[in-house]
């Protein structure tokens, strides 16, 4: 039984550490995503005032 918790333990950490990452990884798309948007509404921006 202590082997089986110490497996727990391992899967346990391991899929928290994945999940940190996924978690980072969308944070990072999601301000690529709200950068790109900046741009084009600044582009569009720029194109209506000419």
């Amino acid at each position: 039984i202590p082997e089986l918790k110490e497996n727990i333990r391992s899967i346990t950490m391991k899929m928290d550490e994945n999940e940190r990452g996924n978690l980072t990884r969308l944070m990072k798309v999601k301000d690529m995503i709200l950068e790109q948007a900046h741009h084009f509404d600044a582009k569009r921006s720029e194109a209506a005032a000419k």
